[in-house]
C-alpha cells in the first residue's frame, strides 16, 4: 500500500506527526495535557473550593443577622430593665416618703395621746 492509498485507515494525529514533525505534534500534545489538567483542576478542586466558600460566606451572613437581632433584643431587653429599676427606685422613694409620713402622723397621734393622758386626772 502506498501512503496516498493509506490516508484513509491513517488517524488524523499521525497525518499531523509526518507534516509538521515531532516538535509540533509533541508541542500540541502537551498544551491539549495541560488543557485536559486545568478542565480536571477547574471541575474537582476549583469548583468544590468555590461552592464551599459560597456555603460559608452565606452562613457567615446568617449569623451575622443573627448576631445583629440579637444585639438588638439585648439592647431592648437592657431598655427594659433599666425602665424596671427607674420605676422600682421611685416607688421606693414613694414608700420611703410615706412611711416618713406616717411615723410622723404617729408620732403627732402619740404626743397627742400621752398628752390626753397626762392632762386626765
Amino acid at each position: 500500500m502506498t501512503p496516498s492509498t493509506n490516508n484513509s485507515k491513517t488517524t488524523w494525529y499521525l497525518e499531523l506527526l509526518k507534516t509538521q514533525g515531532i516538535s509540533t505534534f509533541l508541542l500540541l500534545a502537551l498544551a491539549f495535557g495541560i488543557w485536559r489538567t486545568m478542565d480536571w483542576t477547574g471541575q474537582n478542586v476549583i469548583l468544590p473550593l468555590v461552592n464551599r466558600q459560597m456555603v460559608f460566606m452565606n452562613t457567615l451572613a446568617e449569623s451575622d443577622n443573627t448576631r445583629n437581632r440579637l444585639a438588638t433584643e439585648i439592647k431592648d431587653n437592657t431598655d427594659a430593665t433599666n425602665r424596671l429599676i427607674v420605676e422600682s427606685q421611685r416607688m421606693l422613694l414613694q414608700v420611703s416618703a410615706t412611711q416618713t409620713e406616717l411615723l410622723q402622723i404617729i408620732k403627732i397621734e402619740s404626743e397627742k395621746t400621752r398628752a390626753a393622758i397626762q392632762e386626765k386626772p
